[in-house]
């Protein structure tokens, strides 16, 4: 090893002088390097936190829509029910509301609701709202609003109109669904850069989910129907007539209901709003957070600036 190598190894600081004092000292040494880092993060933080676009939240309470008055059947009907494979009431008498938040999450419904309305644009291609003129701009570089053409730039297998399984990952984003298992209470909230589409959008996956279970339970009670009233064909047994007809009135009591409720799954106690004022970005927390990085990182230069320099005269490459 050369001479003046060892010298730069000597100039390095070692662990015993990383005190405040020689902190410090290093950094009134390259104050203007430590002011130019702390002026740029400064800046270039604010710059950053402005170029972000308002995110609006809607959020709304609801509750299980129980319905007391046809709770099922139990003993021995009931028993003959199971048996049966015939669902003869709902679920810890009658709350839907967990079925409700499963599919909320789930990627089947989420992926229909958004086909079915047609959301693809509004989902991924919106930029920012104007709440002067309460319209939204689109980003050119994910669609082109006038020629209704996708320009995202993506690798195979991806295509630049987004799938259904990108459609749903871009929601699960802004969408949040949770039920309080010890109060009942179920909260949903949808995050958009329009507050009028979060609210419209929360709306309408509330509706769409209360249809879905109305759907579903209509089906199952007629299938239920069918089957119980050819057994009761096939039967001459006048106790098992009395049971299949009484398990009859109750599958018709299911789908009187599934026609006349409007909020069938789940009963609305604060409904989705239009807000006022943005969820994100806390700009102010951005600011301070890259500028304290901004500072953190003059700090780290300024104690291994030496080292680094040194180590890169031994180990440059010879010419």
């Amino acid at each position: 090893m050369k001479m003046s190598d060892s010298a730069d190894l000597q100039q390095m600081p070692s662990v015993k002088k990383l005190t405040f004092l020689h902190v410090a000292e290093q950094m009134w040494q390259r104050k203007w390097l430590v002011i130019a880092i702390w002026v740029g993060s400064a800046m270039g933080s604010v710059f950053y936190a402005l170029s972000l676009s308002n995110v609006y939240k809607s959020e709304a309470v609801m509750v299980a829509a129980i319905d007391t008055g046809s709770m099922g059947l139990n003993g021995q009907i009931g028993s003959l029910a199971a048996m049966a494979g015939i669902s003869i009431g709902k679920d810890k008498q009658g709350d839907k509301s967990e079925l409700a938040v499963q599919l909320l999450k789930s990627r089947d419904f989420v992926t229909g609701f958004l086909v079915r309305h047609q959301l693809a644009v509004d989902l991924m291609a919106i930029k920012s709202w104007d709440p002067i003129t309460d319209k939204v701009e689109y980003d050119p570089q994910v669609y082109d609003i006038h020629n209704k053409l996708w320009t995202r730039k993506v690798e195979p297998p991806f295509t630049p109109e987004p799938s259904p399984q990108t459609l749903y990952k871009q929601f699960d984003e802004m969408f949040t669904a949770d039920k309080d298992k010890l109060t009942g209470i179920i909260k949903v909230s949808l995050q958009h850069p329009s507050p009028k589409i979060a609210q419209q959008w929360l709306t309408q996956i509330i509706v769409d989910v209360n249809e879905e279970i109305r759907r579903r339970d209509i089906e199952e009670a007629n299938r239920s129907l069918q089957y119980l009233q050819k057994k009761v064909d096939e039967t001459n047994i006048a106790e098992l007539k009395t049971l299949f007809y009484t398990l009859i009135e109750d599958q018709t009591k299911t789908l009187l209901l599934a026609n006349v409720k409007q909020e069938y799954a789940l009963r609305m106690i604060d409904p989705p709003y239009v807000p006022e004022e943005k969820a994100a970005p806390r700009r102010a927390v951005i600011v301070v957070f890259l500028t304290f990085a901004g500072v953190l990182l003059s700090v780290l230069l300024t104690l291994f600036a030496p080292g680094i320099a040194a180590f890169w005269r031994i180990f440059r490459p010879v010419r």
